[in-house]
């Protein structure tokens, strides 16, 4: 395996020429969207918000709502420019309704006397009067773009924690290649609009399995340094692993089959020591086969045994009884022995822990060389050791980070599927991404079911509402 130079001189490098944090982050942003092209909104190359704010009122207050004009303007400008406009249309139009005004008077007028009361005041905004003048999906729509990016999808997430039946593909869709700051942002946000901290919300409204899952989306941890090709073909036996590698492991000598001999027999080498252990090599085969016949019959019994002991899988019960395995380099051994597709036990909590701490980019990587080594994808060996939540957790997690747009054009295609479409996921998806990597997504889209995704689109939809969808995928 080839030294980490960096790792080494980390410690010893001046302060000026180390990376900053903010370095870190903007690099590893720029990694994770290197492959994705430019979205579907471009925004106006000079801003007047004011003239915006202005076209937007004057829409509102026609003798008929002009839709034609509010999807133009929030069309033709990005996310940060429209919270511009907001401002603006405040300042210039924002009209503070006195509620109880009129309940003051018919007051006064039946006692006859005048009642003074504290009036209940309510500020007049742009997203008020997108409430009051639209209706229907165009409505949902305008709402979304007209939204903060944190505030939509912290709003985003708490429908998805508190629904009846919390799906892990929302969860995937809205936290799926996030950076380590995008994360905390999303985390401080969340605790600032419904004062609970997202991670609590987690463990209160969903069950271990999908706790389990969540964790490794909002990791804050996660390795974002470029990617190590020699780590990644050593961490590759976490997916391979055999019951073979665990026991050399667990045994503690250096893997070949005349190494375990000879640690078992203990002699040295010479022509007489090993004389004196082939005559007892009957005795060796009996007790190969004893433990064969033990590994057989009675798997079951130990798995649940070591799970009451240690409070993890079968292996991780047996890794945990050797002192060997405490410290990095034992962290590091554990994670080279977990099996995924193997006929024998998975060790699960060291798979969710690689998920949870590398890198987007790393994790690519890692599958790859899974199916290099196994001759098939690693959501088959999935298939084969996990069951229910956990399994089609990590398979949709898996499909995420293999290709994201890929798999979000999957979830456009379940939004859109008659006969009845899913216009609140639509929107979510469309919105979210059309800054992003909206015309990836068309790509896949067209790449994957043969036909356009705004054609499919403007199917499912009718009116006002499919002309912002329309226009949203950049037509």
């Amino acid at each position: 395996m080839r030294l980490n130079i960096s790792r080494i001189l980390q410690g010893s490098v001046p302060i000026t020429f180390k990376i900053t944090d903010r370095e870190r982050i903007q690099m590893s942003e720029h990694n994770m969207r290197q492959h994705a092209n430019k979205g579907t909104i471009h925004g106006a190359s000079v801003l007047n918000s004011e003239l915006s704010a202005m076209k937007l009122n004057a829409a509102f207050l026609g003798p008929i709502v002009d839709t034609g004009m509010i999807i133009r303007v929030l069309i033709s400008h990005t996310n940060k420019q429209r919270q511009a406009i907001k401002r603006h249309y405040r300042i210039l139009y924002g009209k503070v309704l006195h509620l109880a005004e009129k309940r003051n008077l018919q007051c006064a007028c039946v006692t006859g006397c005048l009642l003074v009361m504290k009036p209940v005041y309510c500020a007049q905004d742009l997203t008020t009067d997108v409430q009051e003048y639209l209706a229907g999906y165009l409505r949902d729509v305008t709402q979304a773009m007209l939204q903060e990016p944190l505030d939509f999808l912290s709003e985003c997430l708490h429908g998805a924690l508190t629904s009846v039946a919390p799906k892990v593909e929302i969860f995937v869709e809205l936290l799926g290649g996030c950076s380590n700051i995008k994360i905390r942002q999303i985390k401080e946000y969340y605790y600032k609009k419904y004062d609970m901290e997202l991670e609590s919300a987690v463990r209160k409204e969903l069950n271990k399995e999908y706790q389990s899952l969540l964790r490794i989306l909002l990791s804050e941890k996660r390795d974002e340094s470029e990617v190590d090709s020699s780590q990644v073909c050593s961490e590759a036996k976490v997916f391979v692993g055999s019951l073979w590698d665990a026991m050399v492991f667990y045994f503690g000598f250096a893997g070949s089959l005349w190494d375990a001999m000879v640690f078992y027999s203990g002699f040295s080498g010479s022509l007489w020591d090993t004389m004196v252990f082939y005559s007892g090599i009957f005795w060796f085969s009996l007790g190969c086969y004893g433990i064969l016949l033990w590994y057989l019959l009675v798997p079951s019994v130990m798995l649940w045994y070591f799970t009451l002991v240690s409070s993890g899988s079968f292996w991780d019960a047996m890794v945990g009884r050797n002192n060997t395995c405490r410290g990095p380099v034992g962290g590091l051994k554990m994670m080279s022995y977990a099996g995924v597709g193997t006929k024998y036990e998975t060790d699960d909590p060291v798979i969710v822990s690689l998920l949870h701490q590398r890198s987007y980019q790393h994790l690519q990587s890692l599958f790859n060389e899974y199916q290099r080594l196994k001759g098939r994808p690693l959501e088959d060996g999935i298939k084969a050791e996990f069951y229910r939540t956990v399994r089609d957790g990590l398979l949709v997690l898996v499909s995420a980070i293999k290709d994201l747009q890929a798999f979000l054009a999957t979830q456009l295609e379940d939004a859109l599927r008659e006969p009845n479409p899913r216009h609140h996921k639509l929107i979510r998806i469309l919105v979210s991404r059309s800054e992003i990597d909206l015309l990836d997504i068309k790509e896949k889209y067209l790449n994957m079911y043969g036909v356009k995704l705004s054609n499919a689109v403007a199917d499912a939809t009718s009116g006002d509402y499919r002309t912002i969808l329309y226009r949203l995928l950049g037509n």
